[in-house]
């Protein structure tokens, strides 16, 4: 009788499936995953191969970081942690772009949106310290 051998999931099989875990955070669909990322279909497709997948560049991982703050790049990389990282760690990680171009247009929406993110920080903290709170009463 031939013993099987135990098919341990290698390290490319691993990240793979961490690459599709956070696909399925970000996106329904590979359009959804391309209109919010930027990264194409046909790309997300070879880091998504059962087999042999391929390993995305840093580009990728600069995209992730900068439109979702929240993901833990580590756990990615190495399956340490979890996917979506403290709400803390999340909030000091936010992305607030510095002034590429002396345009005064440029720059007033780049204030803008370093005030909305501000804005945005204030009430995820207060949501956060509701949910403690009503999270301790119950």
């Amino acid at each position: 009788m031939e013993k099987q051998k135990s098919q341990k999931p290698d390290n490319f099989n691993l990240f793979s499936l961490r690459i599709r875990e956070l696909y399925k955070y970000i996106a329904s669909s590979y359009q959804e995953f391309y209109e919010r990322t930027g990264i194409p279909k046909t790309s997300l497709n070879s880091y998504l191969k059962p087999e042999r997948p391929s390993k995305p560049g840093s580009d990728f991982f600069l995209l992730i970081k900068d439109k979702f703050p929240e993901i833990d790049l580590n756990y990615l990389f190495t399956g340490k942690g979890a996917l979506i990282m403290p709400l803390e760690l999340a909030l000091n990680n936010m992305y607030e772009p510095e002034p590429e171009y002396s345009d005064p247009y440029n720059i007033r929406i780049i204030r803008s949106h370093q005030e909305l993110m501000e804005a945005h920080k204030e009430l995820i903290a207060l949501l956060h310290k509701r949910l403690q709170r009503d999270t301790d009463l119950g």
